[in-house]
């Protein structure tokens, strides 16, 4: 990965700026005796995922008051999950000008965004029905207004308006409103809603879709997600005598029209995707806490909670909820950082996280929830110079690893005539009463356990 950003001097100091970054990546995993040589073959089982990205942002200044942004990506993915081949190929273009200025108590922005996305792969997200491809092209052109209103010295008022129409979704409208008061300057209590809107590229986000061996289902072309969604915050920061104490909670509520989520408990042989027939739910709170001592001592702790779920017709047209899965209800991150005059650093960090519901089979011997789990991590550093410096890593210092993260690991490409099957294709009822399949969607945790590496830092100016 390469990555460089460059800045240009320019008259009346107008900003102009580009960034690069170029990255390269090659990984695999699967039973342990894979190599290249197998990839894609039906011997051992394996999945290699070959990644090539190019990303270029910048800004350039046309007037005092007036903005240019652009950036491009390019992204392929060429890659085998087992014997499944997935190539998938992006390329996304953005523009923007925006104006800003003070006017009184008022500061106001707008702008004009462009976008384009073309986006094909060899799944049947970019299929015809009648066969042959169909590659995904979107593009869009919009309009934002926005009006910040200085009421008072301790209340602020925020309105907004987007418009964006696209040949994928047509018009859209998405309003939003904030407003801001601070009782006094340590205090500052923020509510903010609007209206939000995406399409989503179901390969390119869910992995699940081509690994293992379920069967993917669209059941009808997927529209945009559509949601509205409310949030309440309040901020404090707390002189103590161990130092400055800093205290954030959040509220959070978003109500989605549209979204869509993979069905893995209709059919245990599939993954199906599908409009959503109802609605979904995703709600709950955060807190966070941080507290800072002369720079040299800083720790914190953060706890979120959360409730996701979807409200769809039965057979019966009885709404039925349905909890989200890989959503844990609690969750949290938590840090502690202490440096010596010496020049030595040590950084502990870790999350934890609650149990979650997990795809499960008919009769699976594994839980529907995770267990409560915690990755630690501890890094110690040494400067040398102020230009260099070296370093120690420990990730996942307690060793956590999840257990029977796939199911029927010994039989990855279910081979009729095998000891789990039969020639005519049904499971053997003596090895393989359940009928389970190859399925990696139980995994819920990073698989590497304990690790420890070494390395080196050096700036150059």
């Amino acid at each position: 990965s390469i990555f460089n950003k460059y800045s240009f001097n320019r008259k009346n100091n107008l900003p102009a700026s580009i960034a690069l970054r170029v990255l390269a990546e090659d990984r695999w995993g699967g039973e342990m005796n894979f190599e290249e040589a197998f990839k894609g073959g039906d011997s051992i089982y394996g999945e290699a995922i070959d990644t090539r990205r190019i990303e270029v942002i910048g800004q350039y200044g046309l007037a005092k008051n007036l903005l240019a942004e652009y950036s491009y990506n390019y992204h392929l993915q060429d890659s085998y999950y087992g014997t499944t081949y997935y190539k998938g190929e992006q390329h996304t273009g953005f523009a923007q000008v925006r104006w800003n200025k003070n006017i009184g108590k008022h500061y106001l922005l707008a702008g004009v965004p462009l976008r384009y996305q073309f986006y094909d792969d060899n799944t049947p997200a970019t299929a015809k029905e009648n066969g042959g491809n169909n590659p995904s092209v979107q593009k869009m052109i919009g309009l934002f207004v926005q009006d910040e209103y200085k009421v008072s010295d301790r209340f602020t008022a925020l309105g907004g308006i987007r418009y964006e129409y696209s040949n994928l979704q047509g018009s859209v409208v998405a309003p939003r409103i904030a407003l801001k008061y601070q009782p006094d300057v340590s205090q500052t209590i923020r509510l903010s809603a609007g209206n939000g809107f995406r399409i989503v590229n179901l390969f390119t986000e869910d992995h699940a879709a081509i690994s293992g061996f379920r069967t993917v289902e669209i059941l009808e072309e997927l529209k945009p997600e559509r949601s509205w969604n409310v949030n309440l915050n309040y901020a404090r920061n707390i002189p103590t005598d161990w130092g400055l104490l800093d205290v954030d909670v959040s509220g959070f509520y978003t109500y989605f029209t549209n979204r869509i989520v993979p069905d893995y408990d209709t059919d245990p042989q599939k993954i199906i995707y599908d409009n959503l027939d109802g609605h979904a739910i995703s709600r709950g709170f955060s807190a966070n806490v941080n507290l800072a001592n002369n720079q040299r001592f800083r720790a914190g702790i953060g706890v979120t909670y959360m409730d996701v779920f979807v409200n769809e017709p039965d057979d019966n047209g009885m709404k039925t909820k349905t909890q989200q899965v890989y959503a844990p209800r609690w969750s949290g991150t938590y840090n502690a950082s202490y440096s010596l005059r010496s020049g030595t650093s040590f950084d502990l960090t870790g999350k934890f996280t609650g149990p979650m519901r997990l795809p499960v089979f008919a009769n699976d011997f594994r839980e529907e929830y995770s267990p409560l789990f915690n990755i630690l991590n501890l890094q110690i550093t040494q400067k040398v110079k102020d230009h260099l410096e070296f370093y120690a890593v420990g990730k996942n210092l307690l060793n956590f690893i999840p257990k029977n993260p796939i199911l029927h690991p010994d039989d990855p490409f279910d081979r009729p005539g095998g000891l789990y099957w039969l020639n005519d294709g049904t499971p053997n009822p003596v090895s393989n009463p359940n009928g389970y399949s190859f399925d990696p969607t139980y995994n819920y945790a990073p698989m590497q356990g304990i690790r420890l590496m070494v390395g080196v830092r050096m700036s150059i100016h």
